[in-house]
């Protein structure tokens, strides 16, 4: 029964394509069956009683609403989603900040970590990266071009390897500090709470002096 799947949660995946096809045909329904596709057998007795439909349906209404408002809620607060939004406010923070008519150009480079990283480790020398084209060849070094004032890196960097986070930062950072002394332009980073030996930045809120500690 399309209903009862449905309250179960059964409707994602390849393992629950049928309950798919059936709330697909359900929610184009234009012949009338609809109540027969949800309610299944019991769709004739309750067409009957016009109080005892509405009773169930109010109810089915119910639980699907709290079964999207839980979904939303897992995904609002996914620690993934809250990082993309983090870093999306955070740029629009920043543009904000430029004078409306100025000289200064905002730009923004979307790459992951882990493709600067396998950039850096697949040239033989920093000069010889993409990214060195990108920041230096392409601006810095012709007529004509606009050099980077500030690169600010929406990454967490840390001194070693570990769950999650596979690369090697502190490679990459020796490449990247290179690039932008050729460059002359200052990178910014933000540092992995593992850093300084914690699970979360907030835990340092404690620490006079993380550095001592």
């Amino acid at each position: 029964m399309l209903r009862d799947a449905m309250l179960a949660g059964r409707f994602f995946g390849a393992a629950h394509a049928g309950v798919a096809e059936s709330l697909a045909a359900f929610l184009t329904d234009t012949s009338g069956a609809g109540l027969k596709l949800w309610f299944g057998p019991r769709a004739a007795s309750l067409a009957g009683d016009r109080r005892a439909l509405r009773g169930a349906l109010d109810r089915d209404l119910v639980a699907l609403d709290d079964m999207i408002s839980a979904m939303l809620d897992e995904i609002l607060h996914h620690p993934r989603l809250q990082k993309l939004e983090g870093s999306w406010r955070g740029l629009h923070w920043l543009a904000n900040q430029i004078e409306a008519g100025g000289r200064i150009k905002l730009r923004a480079l979307p790459l992951t970590w882990a493709e600067i990283c396998r950039d850096l480790e697949r040239a033989p020398e920093f000069d010889q990266s993409q990214l060195f084209r990108r920041v230096y060849e392409d601006e810095f070094g012709i007529a004509g071009g606009e050099p980077y004032g500030l690169l600010v890196m929406d990454y967490e960097v840390r001194h070693r390897p570990g769950p999650g986070a596979l690369t090697d930062d502190v490679s990459a950072l020796a490449s990247l500090s290179a690039i932008a002394a050729a460059a002359f332009s200052p990178m910014i980073f933000s540092p992995a709470a593992a850093l300084f030996g914690v699970d979360n930045l907030g835990e340092l809120s404690g620490v006079a002096d993380p550095a001592s500690g």
